[in-house]
Formats: structure tokens, C-alpha cells, sequence
């Protein structure tokens, strides 16, 4: 039986696996004792004792668990000095190895994006045909209902961000327009906050609201496209992103309403509802974003491999520079650009001075599903998995980077599970802990 502080080190072949080092020790056993020298037995008192004492254990290596004690076997035979001797060497080396064991890059992570992982986001969602996740949808006396399926999207996305570890908030909107008529929704707001310098945001978002307004009368709006597809590669970076740590903090968001416009009656005109009401609210938190990107239909089956980059209303050259690496390196995709007009959500914030842009599938006005009742995920012809999936690797190669991946974390707690009713998590003081970060 072994000391509680000794482990038995087996020795003969070194393997690697991956990037990862481990050595195996296959001959005749010997002891790894740790210090502290508390743990050491007392020297014997007769010279020849410590003579043999000071044989077996004089020589003393490093390991990642702390100071280790090689202690020979006796009697030794030179066979068996060769074999101790190469030992020190392999130890040593597997030392040195096991301190790199934990380097990770951002091609790691890339890696990690997962087409199957994608489709099975995409299709537990109320993506499908005869879904309504449309915001202001009806309106009953002064207050409007939103779509069907809107508040079991809402509530499904606030669910994985928490299951996948992120601190999730729920970032509830009112607003009450010129007419008197109110509207009610909420944006999911996912932080993963930097170990180094916080105080830095980079963001992403997706919406998770839907609209078929290319046909009049629309009953149903499933948009797996637009824009459940950014919304999901959102889903799946933070899947990635929870077993790792970065510099700086990112931010995932969901908005709501971003295909509505509602002339509020405090004066503010709402075009990208969520956003807006975001960027209005958070003023102090807004100048510590260092980039914002808007992740919006990026899964079309016909993106014809490259991506398209929507600036605000004028192209930031850092920021272009960075996702055009990104889609190349990161996506194996390439790439356009174009100067937006005044929608998607990047805009937002672009207008508070924000380097922003938006990812979108590089075809998007010909996408024949565009705002329709057929942009549906059980609608064959509609996502393009593979695109998708390169999509999704370029955006994560982007983050990582931007970001700075520093490591891999010694585990994450898992936070809380919710059901996902807003009564219950609207009492969450996003500001106050976004502020906690910054200041």
C-alpha cells in the first residue's frame, strides 16, 4: 500500500496523444514520493543505512503536481542504472511536456463546431413550418400579442445559454407607442466575463423574432434562416466557449423585435426594436464595446461559399479586416461587402459609435424564403448545412480571437436551471452586474 502522498510511476513508453504528452512507465515499478520532506521517512542512524538512504533518494524531479522524489529500487544492477537514469530523462521531459498540456488555440475551438450539434439546436426549435415567433403580431384592445411560438423561443434560448454555464439574463422591453398602444417582449442576454481585462466586450447577436411580411395575411412565420440560424451558432460558441477562458468579455445577445419599428411615445423611433431599446438603456456599458457583430441569416442552402459584410453606414477597416480573416481562415470562405441601409441590428449600434457590422449568407436578397411562410428548417431546400457550419466556425474563430483565448478552464459551475419564466428572472438586474464588470 502506498503513502498518500506517492504514486506508483510506471515507466517505459512515452505516448502522445493529440497535443497532449503522457508517459508510461512499463519496466520494473518505482515510487514517486511528494514533499513535503515531512512526508519522508527519518534517515536511518548507521552509516551504511544512510549510505543506501542517500542512494535511493537523491535525486528529487518536478512534476505539475509539485516536487516529486525518485526513489530507486534496491538492490540496482547497471541494466537497471540505465533504465533510472533514462527515467529521469523521461520524467523530466514529461514534465516539461505537462506544462504545455493545457495550450489551446483557437483553431481548437473551431474545430469543435459541430454540424450534427447545429441541427440538433435548429431543430428543437419552433422552426418549422406553421411556427409564429412574429413580435406585435395582433393586437387585442391597446396591447399587442406576439406570435405563438415567440415566448417558447425565448425562453428554449435562455435555457441553453444557462445549460451550457453562461450568466443569462432576461432583458425585458415595454414600450408603449404614439397611439397608446403597448408592446411587450425581451431580449436573452448571455456574459462570459474575461479573466484578465472584463471591462473590454466584444458582442454578438442574433434575433430570435421572425416575420413572413413578403406575403400578405401570414398566419405563420417559422424563420430558421432569419434569423434562428445566427441565433443557434450563438448556441453553439457559448456550447464551445464554456470549457475555455478569454481576456476579455463576451456578450452573446438574442434581440426581439428586430424586424418591427414602433414610434415610441418617449419620442424614440424603435426601428430594430431590441437593439435599440439595448443601446438606449445600457448607455454607461455601451463605450466599453470593442466590436459588435450581428449574426443574422448565415445558413441559407445556397450561400455559394462565401459570406457578405454589412457595415453600419461606413466600413470599419479593423474590424473588416478581422472577419475577412476570420471567413477565410477559420470558414475556408470568402467574402464581400456591402454599405447597409438602416435595418438589421448592427445599425444600433454603429450609431452610438460602435465599430459594427453585419455576417449574412452573401446571396441574401435572392434567397427565395426571404420573410415567408417556407423559411422553414423542414423545408429541404432551405439550410445548407455545410455553409452553415462554416458560417458558424468563421464568427467562432472571430470571437476566440478578438476576445484573446487564454486557456482552458478548471471547470465551470454549472449555473442554475430555470424553466425560463420571465416573471421569475425579470427581477435580475442586468445593468447592475454588466456595470459590476466595467467599472
Amino acid at each position: 500500500m502506498l503513502h498518500a502522498n506517492t504514486l506508483a510511476l510506471p515507466v517505459a513508453n512515452v505516448a502522445t496523444v493529440g497535443r497532449r504528452f503522457a508517459v508510461a512507465v512499463t519496466m520494473r515499478p518505482l515510487i514517486c514520493r511528494a514533499s513535503p520532506e515531512t512526508a519522508e521517512a527519518t534517515p536511518p542512524r548507521t552509516r551504511t543505512a544512510r549510505r543506501s538512504f542517500r542512494e535511493n533518494t537523491r535525486l528529487t524531479t518536478y512534476c505539475p503536481h509539485g516536487m516529486f522524489r525518485l526513489v530507486r529500487p534496491s538492490p540496482t544492477s547497471v541494466k537497471e542504472n540505465r533504465m533510472y537514469r533514462a527515467l529521469l530523462i523521461a520524467a523530466a521531459l514529461g514534465t516539461l511536456l505537462a506544462t504545455g498540456a493545457q495550450a489551446v488555440t483557437t483553431t481548437d475551438l473551431v474545430n469543435q463546431v459541430s454540424t450534427t450539434s447545429l441541427q440538433n439546436y435548429l431543430q428543437s426549435l419552433p422552426t418549422y413550418y406553421g411556427d409564429n415567433r412574429c413580435f406585435n403580431y395582433s393586437i387585442v384592445g391597446n396591447t399587442y400579442v406576439n406570435g405563438a411560438q415567440h415566448d417558447i423561443m425565448r425562453d428554449k434560448l435562455f435555457t441553453y445559454f444557462r445549460q451550457s454555464g453562461w450568466t443569462t439574463f432576461y432583458d425585458p422591453i415595454y414600450i408603449t407607442d404614439t397611439s397608446g398602444n403597448i408592446s411587450s417582449g425581451a431580449n436573452i442576454i448571455a456574459v462570459k466575463q474575461g479573466s484578465v481585462t472584463p471591462d473590454k466586450i466584444y458582442f454578438v447577436s442574433g434575433h430570435y423574432d421572425s416575420t413572413a411580411n413578403h406575403q400578405t395575411g401570414f398566419t405563420s412565420c417559422p424563420g430558421a434562416d432569419d434569423n434562428a440560424s445566427g441565433c443557434v451558432g450563438l448556441l453553439e460558441m457559448a456550447r464551445i466557449f464554456s470549457k475555455y477562458t478569454f481576456d476579455s468579455t463576451i456578450i452573446f445577445a438574442c434581440f426581439d423585435g428586430e424586424e418591427q419599428t414602433i414610434n415610441g411615445n418617449d419620442g424614440v423611433t424603435y426601428r430594430r426594436v431590441g437593439s435599440i431599446h439595448y443601446v438606449n438603456k445600457y448607455t454607461d456599458i455601451i463605450p466599453k464595446i470593442q466590436t459588435m457583430v450581428s449574426f443574422d441569416m448565415v445558413a441559407w442552402a445556397n450561400g455559394s461559399n462565401r459570406g457578405r459584410l454589412e457595415s453600419g453606414y461606413s466600413q470599419n477597416t479593423a474590424l473588416d479586416t478581422a472577419i475577412e480573416n476570420a471567413l477565410t481562415n477559420y470558414g475556408g470562405l470568402s467574402y464581400s461587402y456591402n454599405n447597409s441601409q438602416n435595418y438589421s441590428d448592427h445599425v444600433s449600434f454603429a450609431n452610438k459609435g460602435i465599430p459594427a457590422l453585419m455576417l449574412i449568407e452573401y446571396n441574401w436578397t435572392s434567397d427565395p424564403y426571404y420573410h415567408t411562410t417556407s423559411d422553414a428548417v423542414d423545408n429541404p431546400s432551405n439550410i445548407g448545412w455545410a455553409y452553415y457550419t462554416k458560417m458558424v466556425k468563421a464568427i467562432c474563430g472571430y470571437v476566440s480571437d478578438a476576445a484573446h483565448l487564454n486557456g482552458v478552464a478548471a471547470g465551470y459551475a454549472m449555473a442554475p436551471q430555470s424553466s425560463g419564466t420571465l416573471t421569475a428572472q425579470a427581477t435580475n438586474d442586468l445593468g447592475a452586474y454588466l456595470r459590476g464588470l466595467v467599472k
